[in-house]
Formats: structure tokens, C-alpha cells, sequence
């Protein structure tokens, strides 16, 4: 919804449900655009007239761009091959995200389809929270770069070929920054990307890397290798093209590509643009790829299945009751959760320089995915990095590695400094284009009858950017009227007063102990039982900028009914943190120590009235240790039952003392007890670590 949108809306006076009759005629347009092909809409009482009326955001449009090959055909004329590409220009893009009113709160004064190839545009001046909210249209699909197979070329220079038409459509396509961008707006400063397009815009082959002039063979060691150099390219290039030949060329791995589609935009380094990604070169990358594959190899695929099998239930976490040697397809989320349990699964399997490596990388992917950083955070990745090298030769001592000049591996030296150029690596994660590319390609390819489809693509993406902007003005004028009525309101006469109730206290009380009483409960006497514990903790901005909801269960076991209709639950007894001297939930796990304990929570009750006029709930809870000292090794702190007489330790308390819940995982040592389940692994585990579930 642009400055355009709102003008043509507001300035000529016309109904706010224009061009449509009335809400309903509206609805139902939406309805069909959103939710049909464009031959079904189009059939249908001829809506896209109507649509069609509507203002839109920037036009799409199609140059043709003509391919000459190297192969000749049998009459002895060359080959050649006819692309179209798509596209919007990325300015008038820029001037409709910049005056749309929905971000103005979240702008910052001053970033299975057929083929096609998108390619997406937004602005720094949005908060990245807003950016990375598909529903949000703030980052805008521009074009759509031709994906061919290029059958003009021999095989020798096909690849050569497909560089060279990649450069040539995104210089159409970002043409219209050039002059922009002499103004000092606006300017690219980042290029999101995986690894293989990076080298794609770099020009380089994919055994150097796009950023740095590190050579091939030193990719796994840590040095400061010098930055690649805009200018310096430019000047090699030319070299080339010349017949010069500099030996330089081959070293630093080069294509010839001579039309570069960045060499003319101003004020650009496209070296210092291209941003960590997160899910390709950490997630999937140097854990799925890489750590998760070594230990495979080194224990075997059938203990770590057992070990993952094993794990006890936690809320908000996947328990892969499978394990994780079968799954083919991971999903960004399933590689975070499966970090979460890591390390407390392979100490005792693995040697302990294993286990440090181990650590060190996932202390690197911890640090690298927070939302904010400080001095002690970059200097955590740093170290993180550096104690991984230290102790990395222990894999080519197992015979598990040969060399460690890994692409992936390589790239987590540059985080620091692309961090503190653009800010958080969340912000350019590939996780973000690859959720849109389902909205504007796959979706855009299946509203078509898959002939001519690019015509029909554009077509439907504008058609869904239109009613997106109707929706949005709608919501914009719906949302100024509550603001109109809540600021009468608030300039009345009323008296009345606000009473803020916090969800969960977090003040500590003492045990419990019920004065003046003498009842002693019987089996006649009903107690109301609860199934869980609701905590809200408010956000931490280093993690999210949202509260976090978490739940400690008691529930016992369900068997499923005899007809077999209704499936049955195993029991749930969930571990909690209880801190004895009013240690927040945001602090309690910086403060393991003797004032913070952990118990099993089985039930969560109320009192019968018959013991007088207490409306607290309560929790019968059974203890654990305190927490030991962490491990030098593995991080880990590690906790153990507490027990008299062969009996757990038990005590009643008031569900305030609760502060969130604990994740404890089971030592499970070199091999897996084939008595342990899921469900009763709490049961029959005597030592426990903890791991930090963020």
C-alpha cells in the first residue's frame, strides 16, 4: 500500500470498498484471487476488471534477451536461444516498501517451481522483525532471471555461457539503481545468498572463496587471508580479455565474465555484500553436512538412533522417536532442535577432543543466531572458532577427516566483520527466500496452465500484490477509526484505572505448611488436578523480540481405549527450575548454583475447601541434587536423583516457586541401556546433564 494507493483512495473521496459494491463483492473477490488460478478467476463473473481497477504496486515487464551459441546447425547458421525476463524496476520498488504506511513503525531513519529464478528487494530502513514476516510483503519479488538450459553451447563452455546470461539479465534488471544510486540512494549493500550463487556473482570457481583470496588448499586453516577487491577485479579482467593472461586469473579461480552486473553501481563492494547464511553454511552445513556425519562415522549410525530415541519428551521440542539416520529432508527448525541435544548425547561415546570440537561448534552456531550482539558475543564466536581449530586434528587422528578445506567451514571466518558491517546474521538469513520463493513461484506456477506460464506468473503475483494492498488499506483505515475512538475516550472524564495482573508471579514463598489445621487428607476427599503449568517470560532481545510461553506438564499415563478409536499418552512428568532465593527466570541459567534446584513435578493440585481458604495451587514435586560444577570438556552441568532410604526426596509447593521448565537428558555413556524408553528413561537414570534449551 504506497503514498499512491493512499492518494488515489483518500484524495479523490471514493468508498473505501471501491471499485467493488460493497464488503461482501469485495470479499468474494478476494476470496477467488487469493485462492484460484488466473483461468478460473478470469472466468468467473470477469473479476480481474474490477481487479484491474484497483491502483497496483510497480508494473512487471519483459525484455527479451537473445543467447548466440557456439554450435551451428545443419545449414551452418550458429545456434541461438530466446529467454524473456521478467521483471519490475527495483527503484520504483524501493519508493512504494519506503512510503507504504504499515512499516512507518518499523522503519528505521536514515535490508518445485518450473523455470524461473526470483529475485527479491528490500530496504535496511525496515526492522529486520518485519522484513522476516512473509505475511508482511516486506521483502518484494523484482524478477524473475530466465533458467535455461542453454542446448545452443557445447558442453566445454555451457557453464561459461550460463555465467555470463546470469550477469547480463540482473544488469538489465538493476539498471535503474545505477542512476539512482549516483545520488547516494539507493545503494546494494548486501546480496543474500547461498554459497553456489555467491561464487556465481563473484565469478570464481566453487573450490575458492567468493569473498577472501585464500587459496584452495588453506581453506581450513585460520588466517586472515586479504579481502577480494572490486577495482582490482575489474583490472584483472580487463587484463584478460586483452590476451594478457595474468597468472593471477587462475589462482584466484576466475571465469571470464567481462560484464559484470555490478562493476557500475555505485558506492558497492559486492564482496563485502554477500552475508552469512546461517541455514546452508552452519545448520545444514558445518553441523548437518559435517559434525553430525563425523560422530556418525565414529560411533554408528545404530547408537546415536538409540540415543535420539531415548531422549525424554520436552514441550516445544521434536523427540525424532525414529532417530535421525532415515530422515532425508531437514528443515532449518529440526537442525536447531537437534543442536539442542547434541552434546549431552555423544560426552561418553566420543573421545573428549570429539566432544570439545563438538562444543565449539555449537557454541558458534548459538552465538552466530542471536538477534543482537555485544563485544562478549563476537568475541564468543571468535573463540568458539579458534578452539575449533586447536583441537579439529583429533578427526584426521580417528581417521574420520583427511583435510578440513571445507567452503562452509571456511565462511564462519567471516562473520565477525560481516556482523558488525550489517548487523545481526539473522537478518539475512536464505530461510527468509526460500518461505517466499513458495508464495511467488510455486504457487504463481500452479495459478497458470502451465504454458506460457511467465506471462500468467507476472499476471497472478499482480493481482495477489493488489489485493494484499486493498487488504492492508482496509486494515490501515479499520485501525485509524480504533485509534480515533480509544483518544476520545481517553480525553472523557472517566476515573477508571488500570490493573496490571502478571501472568506468573515470580515472587518466592516458603514451604508450605497449613497453620491452625489438623485434617489429615483420606481417599474420599477430591482434589481438582491440574495437567500443566502456563509460564510467560518476556522477551529476550537477544533471542527474540516476542514472550516465550513454556509449559511444565504432570500427566500420567493414558491407555488407549478398547475399541481402538481413542489413542492413549505416555506419562509426561515434566522437570522444573525452583530457586530458593528469588532468582529470576531470565537469570536462573546464569546462576547454577546451590540456591537454584531441580525437581520431577507429578501433580499439580488444589486444596479441598475442607482445609480452609487456600486458593493457591500447589505441585508435589521429588528433588534432584544440586548441580555440579560444569564439565571442562562438554559445558555441561550434571545432576543426579536425591534419594533416603531407596525413596525419592519429595515436597509439596506453591506452583509460584516454579520459574520455567529444565530439559535434563540422561548420561547415557558408551552405550545405550536397551531397558531405556522416552517414557520411563526418568524413571531408570540415575545421572542427568543439562543442556540450555534458548
Amino acid at each position: 500500500m504506497s503514498r499512491m494507493w493512499l492518494t488515489k483512495k483518500m484524495g479523490e473521496g471514493e468508498d473505501k470498498w471501491a471499485p467493488f459494491s460493497n464488503e461482501e463483492e469485495w470479499g468474494l473477490a478476494e476470496w477467488l484471487v487469493k485462492s484460484l488460478g488466473q483461468t478460473q478467476t478470469d472466468e468467473f463473473l470477469k473479476l480481474p476488471i474490477k481487479v484491474d481497477k484497483l491502483p497496483h504496486g510497480p508494473a512487471w515487464s519483459c525484455k527479451k534477451v537473445s543467447v548466440q551459441g557456439n554450435q551451428m546447425d545443419k545449414n551452418g547458421q550458429s545456434l541461438h536461444e530466446d529467454v524473456e525476463l521478467w521483471m519490475r524496476d527495483p527503484v520504483e520498488c524501493i519508493k512504494d516498501l519506503i512510503s507504504n504506511p504499515v512499516f512507518k513503525e518499523h522503519m528505521d531513519e536514515a535490508g518445485s517451481d518450473k523455470s524461473t529464478w526470483p529475485i527479491y528487494l528490500s530496504i535496511g530502513n525496515i526492522a529486520k522483525e518485519k522484513q522476516c514476516q512473509t505475511s508482511a510483503r516486506a521483502t518484494v519479488l523484482i524478477g524473475y532471471l530466465p533458467a535455461t538450459k542453454l542446448d545452443c553451447f557445447t558442453l566445454d563452455v555451457h557453464s561459461l555461457a550460463g555465467y555470463r546470461l546470469f550477469h547480463h539479465c540482473l544488469s538489465l534488471l538493476l539498471e535503474p539503481l545505477i542512476l539512482a544510486g549516483e545520488d547516494v540512494y539507493p545503494i546494494l549493500a548486501t546480496y543474500v545468498a547461498d554459497f553456489p550463487e555467491q561464487c556465481l556473482v563473484a565469478c570464481c570457481k566453487e573450490n575458492h572463496c567468493p569473498k577472501c583470496l585464500v587459496a584452495a588448499n588453506e581453506r581450513g586453516d585460520p588466517l586472515n587471508s586479504l579481502m577480494r577487491d572490486p577495482d582490482s577485479r575489474k583490472e584483472m579482467l580487463e587484463r584478460q580479455r586483452s590476451g594478457q593472461h595474468p597468472i593471477e586469473f587462475d589462482e584466484y579461480g576466475l571465469h571470464a565474465v567481462y560484464k559484470l552486473f555490478w562493476t557500475n553501481l555505485p558506492h558497492t563492494n559486492i564482496f563485502m555484500a554477500f552475508t552469512p547464511d546461517l541455514l546452508h553454511q552452519l545448520h545444514k552445513g558445518v553441523f548437518k553436512d559435517h559434525l553430525v556425519k563425523w560422530c556418525l562415522d565414529i560411533v554408528g549410525e545404530d547408537k546415536i538412533d538409540a540415543c535420539f530415541k531415548t531422549i525424554p519428551d520436552y514441550p516445544g521440542l521434536r523427540h525424532f522417536k525414529k532417530g535421525i539416520s532415515s530422515i532425508k529432508q531437514w528443515t532449518g527448525t529440526e537442525h536447531k532442535e537437534m543442536q539442542c541435544v547434541f552434546i549431552a548425547l555423544i560426552t561418553g561415546a566420543v573421545p573428549s577432543r570429539v566432544v570439545i570440537v563438538a562444543r565449539a561448534i555449537l557454541d558458534f552456531c548459538y552465538f552466530a543466531q542471536l538477534h543482537t550482539h555485544t563485544s562478549e558475543s563476537l568475541d564468543g564466536l571468535e573463540n568458539a572458532l579458534t578452539i575449533f581449530h586447536a583441537n579439529k586434528d583429533v578427526l584426521k587422528e580417528l581417521a574420520v577427516r583427511e583435510h578440513f578445506n571445507i567452503p562452509k567451514l571456511h565462511q564462519l571466518s567471516h562473520y565477525v566483520q560481516s556482523i558488525k558491517l550489517f548487523g545481526a546474521a539473522d537478518g539475512f538469513n536464505t530461510e527468509l527466500p526460500e518461505r517466499l520463493h513458495i508464495d511467488f513461484a510455486r504457487e504463481a506456477y500452479r495459478a497458470s496452465n502451465k504454458r506460457d506460464y511467465e506471462e500468467q506468473m507476472a499476471l497472478w503475483l499482480q493481482h495477489q500484490d493488489t489485493i494484499f494492498s486493498q487488504t492492508s488499506y482496509l486494515e490501515w483505515v479499520a485501525k485509524r477509526t480504533a485509534e480515533t475512538e480509544h483518544e476520545c475516550e481517553y480525553n472523557s472524564d472517566s476515573d477508571a484505572e488500570n490493573n496490571v495482573v502478571p501472568v506468573i508471579s515470580q515472587h518466592i514463598v516458603h514451604i508450605l505448611h497449613l497453620p491452625h489445621n489438623c485434617i489429615v487428607p483420606g481417599y474420599q476427599d477430591c482434589f481438582d488436578v491440574f495437567r500443566q503449568v502456563v509460564i510467560i517470560l518476556p522477551p529476550n532481545p537477544h533471542v527474540s523480540e516476542s514472550p516465550k510461553c513454556l509449559w511444565v506438564r504432570a500427566t500420567p499415563e493414558v491407555l488407549p481405549s478398547s475399541s481402538g478409536w481413542k489413542l492413549g499418552s505416555p506419562t509426561r512428568f515434566d522437570m522444573a527450575f525452583i530457586s530458593s532465593d528469588g532468582v529470576q527466570a531470565s537469570k536462573v541459567l546464569l546462576t547454577l548454583d546451590a540456591t537454584v534446584r531441580v525437581p520431577q513435578v507429578r501433580v499439580i493440585f488444589m486444596l479441598p475447601r475442607q482445609f480452609g481458604m487456600y486458593s493457591r495451587p500447589l505441585a508435589y514435586i521429588e528433588w534432584f541434587m544440586p548441580f555440579r560444577d560444569a564439565g571442562q570438556t562438554t559445558g555441561l552441568h550434571q545432576v543426579s536423583c536425591s534419594t533416603c532410604h531407596l525413596r525419592r526426596n519429595g515436597a509439596v509447593i506453591h506452583v509460584d516457586e516454579i520459574i520455567r521448565p529444565c530439559h535434563l537428558i540422561p548420561n547415557m555413556g558408551q552405550s545405550v541401556n536397551l531397558t531405556w524408553t522416552s517414557a520411563n528413561v526418568y524413571e531408570l537414570a540415575s545421572e542427568f546433564y543439562y543442556e540450555y534449551i534458548h
